[in-house]
């Protein structure tokens, strides 16, 4: 196994300045970066993780996952047990409806991987107790398959089942065996399952932001990897050039460049992948250069593009320039990087006081029955404690800083972090750090005898009770 090679961005040919530059810019823009990962000319010159995510965690990488989908495809086309032309019903006649669409019937693997289905959307979200694979071939088409792109989610996950079927492996399991674990992705590294035990081919892939920069540098390489070809050329070529057009159906500037077989096109002859949220991994061939990011931009209108932008505008204008002198300033910030937790304003005693106590909710057939708030006696953590449907939950967090704990009844791990506004309401950050990377906020109100929370969720189906207004009133 090819080890990497780490060094300044000075000695690549990129200025510090330029990569403090990128990161500062999107702090002020309050874009959630929780990554930036740098590889230019042979060396790994730029690792920055923003606390409470750290160099061994993992991440949720959304469609990011889509672009593995795709190499595990061109490996079973590679060793020819299937070509990409072939009807994708061929290998699924126990999904397939008594009387089979037309569309349906003649649409191949190559039309999905290049999001031309006959589908507008991603079918198993239309009922997700439902088996997901099956959704794909039982949907009503809606359009004749091969012609326009649509963003189809349900046809990478259909994709990995196929994977899965013929190979009798886990996605993951499979690509391991063949070519990541020769680049040295993480063994803990996973793909979450539908409830139907296949792998999220989609948007399932659970990696650190370091397996991403090794597969991108995998890609860069066109499958080459520590002097030897570990994955096909031919079909690299294939999956990261334009194959589909997207400006007629994309409105950001980037998802606009176009899209191969899994992988998205990007300005600046860029290629590579993206997951919802600024998961990216960014591919330049004529900056040789490899850029990888993960975030939570879902609460941020057009935050993703916003991380594009960053990238293209502050660094790319400076590759090869000299250095400026600012490389123990990037050092220093780099060090001390963290999302930046909830401001805590000082407030009156009575302001605590009134806050601690139990709020019953007023409301009939609420999700939450009741909230209650206190407060560690050095006031340096608050507690949320809440009766739901599920049970009996305890949210902990800091108070004007971080706290690491799990979340109730989702035993994912989350950072939290609170304070008080000028005018005594109470403001509540939770950063979802296990499978699901999003955000829950919560802003209390309180009054006399009483309680107005407004909660706001960035969870894609998880998370979504804390969304929309709780009204208390103090329990007697």
């Amino acid at each position: 196994m090819e080890e990497l090679v780490f060094g300044s961005p000075k000695e690549s040919g990129v200025p510090s300045g330029a990569v403090l530059s990128c990161l500062k810019r999107l702090a002020e823009q309050n874009v959630p970066l929780h990554s930036l990962l740098l590889y230019r000319k042979g060396k790994v010159i730029t690792e920055a993780y923003s606390f409470p995510y750290e160099k061994h965690s993992l991440h949720r990488m959304y469609s990011i996952t889509k672009s593995f989908t795709s190499l595990a495809v061109g490996l079973l086309a590679d060793k020819g047990l299937i070509g990409l032309d072939d009807p994708v019903i061929k290998y699924f006649e126990e999904y397939l409806p008594q009387t089979v669409h037309p569309w349906l019937a003649s649409m191949t693997i190559r039309d999905m991987l290049e999001m031309k289905t006959c589908h507008e959307g991603t079918t198993y979200k239309k009922d997700l107790t439902k088996n997901w694979v099956e959704s794909f071939f039982i949907t009503e088409p809606d359009h004749r398959p091969g012609t326009i792109f649509s963003y189809d989610t349900s046809s990478a996950h259909t994709l990995c089942a196929l994977v899965e079927k013929l190979t009798g492996m886990e996605l993951l399991e499979f690509l391991k065996g063949e070519c990541l674990n020769e680049i040295g992705f993480s063994a803990e590294s996973y793909v979450k399952k539908d409830p139907f035990g296949v792998s999220i081919g989609g948007s399932g892939l659970m990696a650190t932001p370091m397996d991403l920069l090794k597969t991108g540098i995998l890609l860069l390489r066109q499958g080459e990897y520590g002097g030897r070809q570990i994955y096909p050329k031919w079909y690299l070529e294939e999956a990261v050039k334009c194959q589909t057009q997207t400006a007629g159906s994309r409105n950001c500037e980037d998802e606009r460049q176009g899209y191969g077989y899994q992988f998205w096109q990007f300005r600046h002859g860029c290629f590579g992948c993206y997951g919802m949220g600024g998961q990216f991994v960014l591919c330049c061939p004529q900056q040789e250069l490899v850029c990888v990011t993960t975030a939570d931009t879902l609460a941020v209108t057009g935050g993703h593009q916003q991380v594009l932008d960053a990238v293209f505008d502050c660094i790319f204008p400076y590759l090869d320039m000299e250095e400026d002198g600012k490389e123990g300033e990037l050092e220093e910030y780099l060090a001390r990087l963290s999302m930046p937790p909830v401001e805590n304003k000082k407030i009156p005693a009575s302001a605590w006081e009134k806050a601690e106590g139990l709020y019953e909710s007023v409301k009939e057939g609420g999700y939450f029955k009741n909230m209650g708030f206190s407060f560690s006696e050095d006031k340096s953590r608050g507690r949320l404690r809440y009766s739901c449907e599920q049970g009996e939950g305890v949210l902990e967090f800091g108070m004007g800083v971080w706290v690491c704990s799990e979340f109730p009844f989702y035993g994912q791990s989350y950072a939290a972090s609170g304070g008080w506004t000028e005018d005594g309401d109470l403001m509540i950050k939770i950063q979802i750090t296990g499978e699901d990377s999003s955000s829950v906020s919560i802003q209390a109100a309180f009054f006399e005898g009483g309680l107005t929370a407004f909660m706001k969720s960035t969870g894609e189906n998880v998370f979504l009770e804390f969304s929309g207004f709780f009204e208390g009133k103090v329990k007697s």
